[in-house]
């Protein structure tokens, strides 16, 4: 949520109140030893004070760039500096080193039309009351707060000390939520098939025929990336239609799963920089069996585009 506000901390008190100073590569070292070999964003701490009860960190999100210059990302993105708080933040608990992520986030507010600083404190401090947790303020250099993450809750990669080690803590039970159809059909404007599978492509652009405005084939993304897909002034919405070709071999499916994966990004990558309304389909076949290699490897489309979805 978003908020107005003018609270500020101390940082040379609280520097002073901490007074134990810790290498600028502190929390990078410990986040290599347990595994995290780099970081998202290219940020660098340039100064760290801490103990196991807080720290306060001195950030540079983009180094290499120089005061004043365009940053290689947009300046509204919080993204950069919450990675780094996150990453930070986790380094709290090095009295007992492990691999551990965000598990919950209570509260985080952003102070109303004030962008992220390229340099700025992270003060973070033991949550009181919740175990592996941490209350983290985000300051530009003259201490005003910014932004705050309330309570963000820790957990292990691997599970949680104490968590049974018998082979019943090893097995979950999954479940798929059943996608409910819209009440109202969709009104199909262009419709574009991305699919080297020609006798698929034709079967499912001729179940088209009568409701698009038109229709037209890619054999590949970079095809498809080189097409336009016009507005229209009557509501309807284009699609793209990823078919996958089929797969030959079980030898075959780890390669195949990659590519598909990879063919689908690229899809939504395109979709993401144009001007009109897009849904993006991609049609798998008997996955729900499981009986073949292309059911295999298109499996993780599935899942994918879940992700994507909720994105």
């Amino acid at each position: 949520m978003e908020e107005d506000g003018n609270e500020s901390i101390e940082v040379t008190a609280v520097k002073a109140r901490i007074g134990t100073g810790y290498k600028n590569s502190f929390s990078i070292d410990y986040l290599d030893g347990v595994g995290v070999s780099a970081m998202v964003f290219p940020w660098a701490v340039t100064e760290h004070f801490g103990n196991d009860k807080e720290m306060i960190a001195r950030v540079d999100m983009a180094p290499d760039v120089a005061a004043g210059s365009s940053l290689p990302w947009d300046p509204q993105s919080w993204a950069p500096m919450f990675d780094a708080a996150t990453s930070i933040g986790s380094t709290l608990f090095f009295k007992e080193p492990r691999l551990r992520m965000p598990a919950q986030i209570d509260r985080v507010t952003l102070h109303r039309g004030i962008a992220p600083p390229k340099i700025g404190y992270i003060y973070v401090r033991e949550a009181p009351g919740t175990a592996l947790a941490v209350d983290v303020d985000i300051t530009n250099e003259d201490g005003e707060c910014l932004a705050i993450i309330q309570a963000m809750r820790f957990a292990e990669i691997e599970g949680t000390l104490g968590v049974s080690g018998t082979v019943e803590s090893l097995v979950h039970q999954l479940s798929w939520p059943p996608v409910g159809l819209v009440e109202h059909p969709l009104s199909l404007g262009q419709a574009i098939a991305v699919s080297k599978a020609i006798d698929a492509a034709e079967r499912y652009e001729k179940s088209l025929e009568s409701e698009a405005t038109s229709i037209s084939r890619c054999s590949s993304v970079q095809e498809l990336s080189d097409n336009s897909i016009p507005s229209t002034n009557d509501n309807r919405t284009a699609v793209i239609i990823y078919i996958p070709e089929p797969v030959e071999s079980f030898g075959h499916v780890s390669k195949a799963a990659g590519t598909y994966c990879t063919q689908l990004l690229g899809i939504v990558k395109y979709v993401t920089g144009l001007s009109v309304p897009v849904k993006i389909y991609a049609i798998t076949e008997s996955v729900w069996k499981g009986e073949s290699p292309t059911a295999l490897a298109q499996a993780l489309l599935h899942g994918l585009g879940r992700i994507i979805a909720s994105e």
